[in-house]
């Protein structure tokens, strides 16, 4: 799996997305959510979890 993680040089950190996650794994954000909560626990023994708002670049229907 080519470009799962990203790091901006070497001193930051290493990180991944949800839709890179989703994207990779060919399910929904919806369960990738589902499951980055339910093992949170688990998920920050490897470090910080963080997360960002981001804005859409799609239009809702009127």
């Amino acid at each position: 799996m080519e470009n799962l993680v990203f790091v901006h040089d070497m001193k930051s950190e290493p990180y991944t997305t949800v839709s890179v996650l989703t994207m990779h794994t060919k399910t929904s954000r919806h369960a990738v959510m589902q499951l980055i909560n339910n093992h949170m626990n688990e998920l920050e023994e490897f470090g910080n979890m963080a997360f960002e708002m981001c804005k859409l670049n799609r239009r809702l229907p009127a």
